[in-house]
């Protein structure tokens, strides 16, 4: 089976959607499916690893740039340009495939509607299925009247039309199922994880970090992941645990939340203990969770944790060390506290703290549930798990 995932980011290092499709398309390939990643739009200038070319191979995928210039260009104009000559070149690119027999699923995340509906008329004019990803709420980011039209007809109209539809979360399966067409089908997919990115060894990779240290990634934009609650939990537990530090993993920016976790640390008394690593490559991420004494994910109740599914999550996991997370979405479906990883209920940084403090005087019972949470990803969260689960969803369409 030929698979082309359309992309509008950068790749293969970019956000938490280039993780998911890496780890997927890397799961399709073990499978022995072929895979074309479409890069429609070009790379950014700070995420794109010194080696980027407009087409090459990453860890064994294939992957082309079409907008002929591999780096965002800096005018507004000249921009709009590159990501339109990159959409249709990218269809030019579909359609030299399928002339040479070597495309049968098309798949991607998201697209603008005009795209999509062309998107949509060559996979019916072609034969091939197209496969629509959602990992976020329909609404979210849609402040306008404008942008809520145009998802509403995405919504309404061009959804029936695809062949199946993957979900990230049962909230958004829910949402969807009633949506699609009658031949069309429906999965749901979790975040997953190329555990083989967290095979750390920690006798030739020494710490980035010196002594006992809990870790976070993600983004201080939007409070998404929580970042403000766990420096709060953590100044209040500080004083129990002298030798423990805190590790943010997250880019620097100039956004009111940064400045306000930047203000946070300063006020909590313990700054010195704080660490804010600034933006590091995809490579280095693990060796900063895999020595960690815990690893924390105090996400706030939203619509986003609700309908979502942190990518970061099973990445965690994936490193074997103990975890502890709010209960969000769909995370209890996966996970029990004290099992295979410690939950609490979110907004409540009381509880996290307390939590964190248990975790910290416990080692050996959390280093116990860290491992049973990893015999968890290895199982559910694996790539090449949900790889197969998808390869086998992508045979069924009709």
């Amino acid at each position: 089976m030929h698979v082309a995932m359309l992309f509008r980011y950068s790749f293969p290092h970019g956000m938490a959607l280039a993780n998911r499709f890496t780890a997927l398309a890397k799961g399709l390939i073990e499978h022995g499916e072929s895979v074309l990643v479409v890069c429609l739009a070009p790379a950014s200038r700070e995420l794109a690893p010194d080696d980027l070319s407009l087409h090459g191979t990453y860890q064994g995928i294939e992957y082309v740039y079409t907008s002929a210039h591999l780096f965002r260009a800096k005018s507004r104009v000249r921009h709009r340009l590159q990501m339109i000559y990159g959409f249709m070149r990218g269809m030019w690119e579909l359609y030299k495939r399928k002339r040479a027999n070597k495309l049968d699923v098309i798949f991607f995340s998201w697209l603008p509607i005009w795209q999509m509906t062309v998107v949509l008329l060559f996979g019916r004019l072609f034969a091939v299925k197209v496969v629509k990803e959602t990992n976020e709420h329909l609404f979210l980011g849609a402040e306008t009247a404008w942008k809520k039209l145009k998802m509403l007809f995405y919504f309404r109209v061009l959804v029936r039309f695809f062949s199946g539809v993957e979900v990230i979360s049962t909230a958004l399966e829910r949402q969807f199922r009633p949506q699609i067409g009658k031949k069309a089908k429906l999965v749901v997919v979790p975040a997953i994880v190329d555990v083989s990115r967290f095979e750390v060894d920690s006798k030739t990779e020494s710490p980035p970090v010196e002594g006992p240290y809990v870790a976070w990634s993600g983004s201080l934009w939007g409070k998404k992941d929580g970042a403000h609650q766990l420096i709060d939990a953590f100044s209040r537990v500080a004083a129990m645990h002298p030798k423990v530090s805190l590790v943010l993993i997250a880019p620097k920016d100039e956004s009111p939340e940064y400045k306000q976790a930047q203000a946070l640390i300063r006020e909590g008394g313990c700054a010195e203990r704080i660490v804010m690593t600034g933006r590091i490559s995809l490579e280095e991420v693990p060796r900063y969770l895999q020595p960690a004494t815990v690893l924390a994910l105090a996400r706030p109740s939203s619509v986003q944790a609700e309908y979502g599914f942190p990518t970061k999550l099973p990445e965690y996991l994936a490193t074997g060390r103990p975890v502890l997370v709010t209960r969000t979405g769909d995370i209890p479906l996966y996970l029990q506290d004290g099992v295979n990883a410690y939950l609490v209920e979110p907004d409540d940084v009381d509880a996290f703290a307390k939590k964190l403090d248990y975790i910290l005087g416990h080692p050996e019972e959390a280093d116990m549930v860290g491992q049973r949470g990893k015999a968890l990803t290895m199982r559910d969260f694996s790539n090449v798990f949900q790889a197969g689960r998808v390869a086998s969803f992508f045979r069924q369409l009709g």
